[in-house]
Formats: structure tokens, sequence, C-alpha cells
């Protein structure tokens, strides 16, 4: 489950992070980024925004995000496979149609 929860999370975290990659070139090439700079600097605040600085707080927030929610899915098969001792676990049966 550990295997399977890190792999899975941090495909994840790829493919969030290309994603975003797509709608930030998009924002840019269509003069968003640069709107918005230009609307905080008629409001007097100075702000500038770099896809650098975006990214790695993207990608440090997505390894947290991914050993986070890895640990919460082994706990859950943990606590899953201790209910299923103490209950038996859930059976099923397959059965043909005459």
């Amino acid at each position: 489950m550990l295997r399977f929860s890190l792999l899975f999370y941090f495909c994840l975290l790829l493919i969030v992070l290309l994603g975003s990659a797509i709608i930030f070139a998009i924002l840019k090439a269509f003069g968003v980024v640069a709107n918005v700079e230009q609307l905080f600097a008629s409001l007097e605040i100075k702000v500038k925004i770099s896809g650098g600085a975006i990214f790695k707080w993207l990608f440090l927030v997505g390894v947290l995000g991914t050993i986070v929610w890895t640990a919460v899915s082994v706990f859950a098969a943990f606590l899953y496979n201790l209910i299923a001792d103490v209950v038996g676990g859930i059976e099923v049966s397959v059965s043909e149609k005459d």
C-alpha cells in the first residue's frame, strides 16, 4: 500500500504540475499575467509574478501533500485490515444464472 500510494500521489503531483504549467503558459501568452501585475502596480503594490516561484512552491506543497496523503492511505488500509480481522471482512459470492 505504501509503494502504491507513493507512486499514485507522485503521479498526481506531476499531472497537477503539468496542468498548472500549461495554464500559466496560456495566461502569460494572452497577457493576463502582465495585466494582473499592472493592476497591482496601479494600486501601488509591487508584485512580480514569476513562473519559477509559483512552481517551486507548488512542488513543495505537492511533495508535502504526497507524504501526508500516503500516510493517510496507509493508515486507512491498516485500520481496514484490523477491522476486517475482527468482523470477518466482506465476502463476495458470484453465482451464475440458471
